[in-house]
């Protein structure tokens, strides 16, 4: 993405947290170009810059291409990777946020059943929670999953335990 999209979807997510932090109810809209913007801009999200790519987004699930290194040792030529399309879902329940994954079709090849149910059980923000953005994860309400984007809703003032 050029320059000028990159600040919009800095400043789409900076006054989505900023309304948080303000204790105001705030909606982010994602689109999945607006996430690789992100993912190809973000220090914090380098390490998956070269494994994932978002395409699409449904009320099915979240749909993309894969590119999973299966060894990580430097020494270990030639470098094996898993390649394929994948299928995502983001749910979310109050004071919770999750990306799972519920499908992976490598390119030409089978997948071991057991490999994708293992990956599934993970919540792939894990890595992206923190102490920093606490409060935000811990505002959601709820998201959804639209033809072309995901809307993520937070309300800071809600009562813990009142709606779970």
């Amino acid at each position: 993405g050029s320059t000028e999209e990159l600040e919009a979807v800095r400043a789409k997510l900076e006054s989505f947290q900023s309304a948080i932090r303000n204790k105001q109810p705030s909606t982010l809209e994602l689109s999945p170009q607006e996430v690789n913007i992100l993912i190809h801009n973000e220090t914090a999200l380098m390490e998956i810059r070269d494994m994932v790519y978002f395409d699409s987004v449904t009320p099915e699930g979240i749909t993309g291409r894969i590119s999973l290194p299966l060894n990580r040792l430097a020494f270990w030529k030639p470098r094996r990777y898993l390649n394929g399309n994948f299928t995502m879902a983001l749910e979310a329940s109050p004071g919770r946020l999750f990306l799972r994954l519920r499908g992976i079709e490598a390119t030409g090849k089978d997948i071991p059943a057991g490999f994708v149910e293992r990956i599934a059980q993970d919540d792939l923000l894990d890595p992206y929670k923190n102490d920093e953005n606490e409060d935000v994860f811990f505002a959601i309400e709820s998201s959804s999953m639209n033809e072309g984007s995901v809307t993520i809703k937070a309300d800071p003032n809600r009562v813990p335990g009142e709606d779970e």
